[in-house]
């Protein structure tokens, strides 16, 4: 079984003060942790290991650490490793997104390097919210939808541009309507499902 690698980090800080989100949620600046990730026996027709940049976390920078010293744990037991590196900490891992988050980009730097970032919330038909999210399910089902035709109940999915600062504050009040949409929920932290890139050719410093 092969290790997965983390080849490279890249975090977008989006300052407090987000639209539509309660005053506590948009009192911190949130932030985008993506990572370029591949397999370490997994290689594509040119014979390099294959990857692909993915969103890992998104949140405040207690929430994007702690999540992100979940996944390094993997680093423990040898399933998960730095790119470079034969063998890695989670410690290491824990350094290297305190150091992206540090030096976080803009929305608008972002869009300089050719990114696109969008949020989806997908929902099946005939979804009722719970009462205290019935204005944000108004909100989402005003916007232009696509039908999913890859699930066995019928599903659509509303897309949010992330780098604009408006929408990026609606999807952050939609999104939690996908977590009661089914049994269990989605995790918060589960935001690779969420989230759709177009990392563009500079993506990384």
């Amino acid at each position: 079984m092969g290790a997965s690698i983390i080849f490279e980090m890249q975090a977008i800080q989006f300052p407090e003060g987000i639209p539509h989100v309660s005053a506590w949620e948009g009192s911190t600046t949130q932030y985008l942790l993506l990572a370029q990730i591949g397999c370490s026996n997994v290689f594509d027709v040119s014979n390099r290991r294959a990857r692909r940049w993915q969103a890992v976390a998104f949140g405040a920078r207690y929430e994007v650490i702690a999540e992100m010293t979940k996944i390094a744990a993997d680093a423990a037991g040898g399933m998960l490793r730095l790119g470079g590196m034969r063998q890695t900490t989670p410690e290491a891992i824990i350094r290297q997104t305190r150091t992206r988050l540090t030096t976080a980009i803009l929305p608008e730097e972002a869009r300089q390097r050719s990114m696109a970032v969008s949020g989806t919330v997908t929902l099946a038909d005939g979804f009722q919210p719970s009462a205290h999210k019935r204005e944000d399910f108004a909100i989402l089902t005003a916007r232009d939808s696509e039908p999913v035709t890859d699930r066995p109940v019928a599903h659509r999915r509303w897309t949010f541009d992330l780098l604009d600062r408006d929408e990026l504050g609606r999807w952050i009040c939609c999104r939690s309507l996908e977590q009661e949409s089914y049994p269990g929920g989605v995790r918060a932290s589960d935001v690779w499902r969420q989230i759709d890139l177009r990392p563009g050719p500079t993506l990384a410093a």
